[in-house]
């Protein structure tokens, strides 16, 4: 029973860090704005990437400050791609056509949320056995 409640601990601190970071970086659009949106996914991937090879190289990361500064990064960058793309759409698309756009932007997002969600499970099933 205490490992599971340090698991949960754990990952509600990974939550609370994630957080932040998005905090952050959706709060960022008054000091600074990201006009080529297109680098913030190859950012994620690239996170994702140093996650995966720190997990190959020795089967787990060995410092959960490290895993915290990645968590929060991905923070930053997701919170960034967000906040600028709606900032994006309030300023470039024209004023009778804004509201669908921040829709269809907003039902992709949810859509992107849903998918990654059902994917995490059997991976994450897959990554424990």
């Amino acid at each position: 029973m205490e490992a599971s409640l340090v698991e949960v601990f754990v990952w509600a601190k990974y939550s609370v860090f994630y957080q932040l970071g998005v905090f952050l970086s959706r709060s960022s659009v008054a000091l600074f704005r990201i006009n080529r949106l297109w680098i913030l996914p190859i950012i994620q991937f690239g996170n994702m990437g140093i996650f995966f090879a720190c997990v190959y190289r020795t089967a787990h990361i060995p410092s959960i400050w490290l895993v915290f500064g990645l968590v929060v990064f991905e923070g930053l960058i997701g919170g960034g791609a967000y906040v600028n793309t709606f900032y994006k759409i309030s300023i470039e698309i024209p004023e009778p056509d804004r509201e669908f756009s921040m829709g269809v932007a907003s039902i992709g997002d949810s859509f992107g949320i849903t998918f990654a969600g059902l994917l995490a499970i059997p991976l994450h099933n897959a990554i424990c056995q």
